[in-house]
C-alpha cells in the first residue's frame, strides 16, 4: 500500500484507494467498507501520479516496487489482502518429448513452491475461475503441512465474501477449500 503517510487502518473516511484488481477490492472493503476503491491502469510510476493528484493511495504489488527500486509502501498482511494463486511463482514449461531440457529444468526446480503453487491452481480450477472472478488463494508450508488461506467474493452481491484457512497434506487442499467456500458463501 502507497499513499503518504497513511496505513489501510488510519486512511480517512471516504479516503480514495486505487487498484485494478477485483479480488483486492473485495478484500479492501471487507477491511475498511467506508473508504472508496477507484480503479486505476497503467505503469507504476502513473498509478503512483495518481497518489498526489488525484488518489489517497494506491495498491501495488511489492515486487515491482522493489524491482524498480522505488521507495517501499506499507506492506499489506497476507491475510488481509491475500494474493492471486500462483502470484510470484517463476515457471519454466517444456516440450513433452524433450527429455534433455526436462532433465536441466528439474535441476532448479523448487518442490515445496510447486505444491504450493499447485495446490493454489487447484482451488482455482475447482472454482472454475478466471481473472474476471474476485478469488485469492495462498499456499505455504509448516512443518510438513499445507497451510492454504482462500478468498472468495460473489459477482453478484458486490463486496459479500468469504475467507478461511486450512490446513492439509496434498494439493487436494485447494478443491477441499474451495467447496467449502462456495457452501459459505451461498449461506451469505
Amino acid at each position: 500500500f502507497t499513499g503518504g503517510n497513511y496505513t489501510l487502518y488510519s486512511l480517512p473516511k471516504d479516503a480514495r484507494i486505487g487498484t485494478s484488481s477485483l479480488r483486492r477490492k473485495y478484500q479492501l472493503k471487507s477491511e475498511r467498507p467506508d473508504i472508496d476503491i477507484v480503479n486505476v491502469r497503467g505503469n507504476v510510476t502513473t498509478r503512483l501520479d495518481k497518489v498526489d493528484k488525484e488518489l489517497d493511495g494506491v495498491i501495488l504489488a511489492a515486487a515491482g516496487i522493489k524491482r524498480l527500486g522505488l521507495k517501499p509502501g506499507v506492506p499489506l498482511e497476507i491475510d488481509t489482502v491475500i494474493p492471486a494463486p500462483g502470484q510470484g511463482v517463476i515457471a519454466i514449461e517444456t516440450r513433452n518429448n524433450d527429455e534433455y531440457m526436462q532433465a536441466l529444468v528439474k535441476g532448479i526446480d523448487h518442490g515445496a513452491t510447486r505444491l504450493c503453487s499447485e495446490t493454489e491452481r487447484t482451488f482455482l480450477r475447482a472454482l472454475g475461475a478466471d481473472c474476471n472472478f474476485p478469488a485469492a488463494a495462498h499456499a505455504f508450508i509448516v512443518g510438513g503441512d499445507i497451510i492454504l488461506h482462500g478468498m472468495i467474493g460473489d459477482i453478484d452481491r458486490p463486496y459479500l465474501m468469504v475467507k478461511k484457512t486450512i490446513r492439509g497434506r496434498d494439493t487436494s487442499l485447494g478443491r477441499v477449500l474451495a467447496e467449502k467456500l462456495l457452501v459459505e458463501l451461498e449461506k451469505s
